[in-house]
């Protein structure tokens, strides 16, 4: 099924229009198989943005999520502090019930040695789920590192940390009602397959804009995010609108990214040109790769 991205012309980036992309240094990682046709979704959205929540917060080097249960209920407003008050006096239930359903179901794992001490977590790595059992089997003796997932062949996604900001995974009615799962699950997926090296943004295999400004998708895609067609089509051209995602004509040479056709010549190989969808925030560390170091300046940036 195609949907048409209006006024495409006007949408495509420019090299001379400036910057036009926010280089991030800082992002986390989300393992890659919660989204997918087989994986349950999490019970409700207060577990699911709890989680990312603490995926984001997570430092890597020091193995601690660096948020106390407070600041959770703080940053995702759902408590806010009485004027004069040095703490809350009380935790809202569905941040109580959200993380203790990870704790249970072993994606996170406690760390403060007695229940009365501040709230310390560890994120483990994503649990396996049997089917015939209904139940989460956790993964033993592996750590949530990324060395260690590449290892045991586990797919991780690299998220720009501005890109899942706190305040679009706030608990505030009109919040969702903008940021919705399906939206931030898609953006999730959308940055699994951005390889700015081999396609200069998103796999056009996965997503891709014709000339005549018809958006495509795969089946596949869409399929891991459980839903149609048309409504992860609607979501892509929410993105574009809102500037989260742009398109950008490039040359490709054997099916392999050369460069933004704004940016340099031709290539003096055979080519195609494709127009490719580029997310807004992009990670410094992609582009400093060495496979981007000869990319780098044929790419609008």
């Amino acid at each position: 099924m195609a949907i048409q991205i209006q006024n495409l012309s006007t949408l495509l980036v420019k090299s001379t229009a400036g910057p036009q992309f926010d280089i991030q240094p800082q992002w986390f990682m989300v393992q890659r198989k919660i989204i997918s046709e087989v994986y349950p979704d999490f019970p409700n959205p207060d577990i699911f943005r709890i989680y990312l929540y603490l995926c984001k917060h997570f430092d890597q080097k020091d193995r601690k999520f660096k948020r106390s249960k407070e600041a959770i209920c703080i940053d995702l407003n759902y408590a806010n502090m009485n004027p004069g008050a040095t703490r809350l006096m009380n935790y809202p239930p569905e941040v109580t019930a959200a993380l203790t359903w990870l704790e249970n179901n072993e994606f996170i794992v406690r760390t403060n040695t007695s229940k009365h001490q501040p709230f310390q977590c560890e994120i483990l790595p994503v649990p396996d789920f049997l089917q015939s059992s209904n139940r989460f089997i956790g993964m033993k003796n592996m750590a949530y590192e990324w060395f260690s997932l590449k290892n045991n062949n586990l797919g991780y996604i690299m998220a720009p940390r501005q890109a899942f900001d706190d305040s679009i995974l706030k608990s505030s009615p009109s919040v969702r009602k903008t940021w919705t799962d399906r939206k931030l699950k898609t953006l999730l997926l959308l940055y699994a397959h951005t390889w700015l090296e081999y396609f200069g943004g998103i796999d056009p295999e996965m997503v891709s804009i014709e000339s005549n400004g018809m958006l495509r998708l795969s089946k596949w895609f869409c399929c891991s995010l459980k839903s149609s067609e048309k409504e992860i089509g609607s979501v892509i051209n929410w993105f574009i609108a809102n500037g989260l995602l742009k398109p950008v004509e490039c040359y490709f040479v054997k099916g392999v990214y050369y460069g933004d056709t704004g940016r340099c010549q031709s290539p003096a190989q055979q080519y195609d040109v494709k127009i490719v969808l580029r997310p807004y925030y992009l990670i410094q560390h992609k582009i400093e790769s060495k496979l981007m170091k000869r990319k780098k300046g044929r790419m609008i940036l």
